[in-house]
């Protein structure tokens, strides 16, 4: 407990975590960011706010703590574990997807060189692919988590193997494109910075520009009629015929303007 300027008492966040009282922890989160402080300091026992929460399996007050810049990948002062850690050694599996889905690193080594992925539960490690599952629980959409979830772990097919007679270079940039976790694709511009297009690279002739603006593609919302889209058919058509197009497009006499019918 600490006093206020007034002289009031009221929980840090600390002890407003492990009590679970959401109104206690908005209320520290408000005293905290009025006085300048850091949401990732650490109490006595070297923890954070959030590994508190983790540990707690407290899904709101974790969400709450990751909207005002808890650091999912803070690791605490004993162990060097990070919340991901202590989420995976308590089998907290919906605390993970949060976890993750806030950016938390599954490579991240505690003090003993483990990864979260090394302190998952032996009856998981037996049961399912540990990255398998980590990427799935990434994944918003519930049922296609769930359905990633159940798949069993199938060891992969090295593409050396699959692929003999291909460039090694080749294979290895295509195992870099196809990888499951689109965080791990290389952008077009690292692409072409992979040894395998040493000397066919030109930065002057591709140069980096911004992603096309969805408003591009707003034609896609657009309900059309069946005549809207017989018409659209029509014009494509028309690009092959120049002459009959600047017609169209002129408004003239439409007499070729034909539509097939299924009576």
């Amino acid at each position: 407990m600490q006093k206020g300027s007034s002289g009031a008492s009221y929980k840090d966040l600390w002890h407003a975590v492990v009590e679970g009282s959401f109104p206690d922890v908005d209320f520290a989160l408000a005293l905290l960011k009025k006085n300048g402080s850091n949401i990732n300091s650490r109490n006595s026992l070297g923890l954070t706010p959030l590994h508190i929460a983790t540990w707690r399996n407290n899904i709101p007050i974790i969400r709450r703590l990751l909207a005002s810049d808890a650091d999912p990948d803070a690791r605490d002062v004993e162990s060097g574990w990070s919340s991901l850690h202590r989420a995976l050694h308590f089998d907290h599996l919906v605390v993970v997807s949060v976890l993750l889905q806030s950016g938390a690193s599954i490579t991240l080594e505690d003090s003993k060189c483990r990864t979260p992925i090394d302190l998952m539960s032996r009856e998981d490690k037996r049961t399912i692919a540990p990255e398998h599952v980590l990427k799935a629980l990434a994944i918003r959409n519930e049922k296609a988590r769930r359905y990633l979830s159940s798949m069993r772990k199938k060891p992969p097919i090295p593409f050396s193997q699959k692929f003999p007679n291909v460039d090694l270079g080749a294979l290895r940039l295509l195992e870099r494109l196809l990888s499951f976790d689109l965080k791990d694709h290389p952008t077009a511009e690292e692409a072409l910075t992979d040894l395998y297009f040493y000397g066919l690279a030109n930065v002057d002739r591709e140069p980096s520009t911004q992603p096309i603006s969805k408003l591009e593609f707003e034609f896609e919302r657009r309900k059309l009629a069946k005549d809207d889209v017989r018409e659209l058919i029509y014009k494509e058509i028309l690009e092959y015929h120049p002459q009959m197009l600047q017609e169209y497009l002129r408004g003239g006499d439409q007499t070729n303007f034909m539509y097939l019918s299924s009576s």
